[in-house]
């Protein structure tokens, strides 16, 4: 996470899993252009370790999605996002999810991260039901904003 750090990155929203994300959650997040969104589970030495994670544009957190089966592609990161209020926001290697709740899909499962709104818990790579884990956090760090001269 230094390595973020260290190109301008900093933290919006660093929660256990054992805290239900909200739709507030992101307020700390305003005013970025770009964010890595990813799970941290355990440290070596003062260093995090990231289990999952993938970079994305903002825009993946305002856009609302509204399919249980498909994500929408995000070119700046190399994912496919989902964002379904009620139901889940994250990301997959593939268009293919399945919300139920949470995606539950086990295909290319280690590069495939969930979080439920309103709920504690959901996946991190392969490792799911994480509602009773003191270990993982939720982890975005944002990029603020960059002005483009015209």
């Amino acid at each position: 996470m230094a390595l973020l750090q260290d190109i301008g990155y900093t933290v919006c929203l660093n929660q256990s899993y054992l805290e239900p994300l909200q739709t507030s959650s992101w307020r700390n997040c305003s005013g970025a252009s770009f964010l890595f969104v990813g799970a941290i589970n355990g440290y070596i030495g003062d260093e995090a370790v990231v289990a999952v994670g993938a970079f994305a544009h903002v825009s993946v957190i305002r856009n609302i999605t509204t399919s249980k089966t498909a994500a929408v592609w995000d070119d700046y990161g190399g994912m496919y996002w989902y964002n379904v209020p009620g139901l889940g926001f994250g990301f997959s290697p593939t268009s293919s999810v399945n919300l139920h709740r949470c995606d539950v899909l086990e295909e290319n499962c280690a590069a495939r991260l969930c979080w439920v709104y309103g709920r504690p818990g959901s996946r991190a790579g392969c490792t799911t039901n994480l509602h009773k884990s003191s270990s993982w956090r939720r982890v975005v760090f944002m990029l603020p904003g960059i002005a483009v001269e015209g």
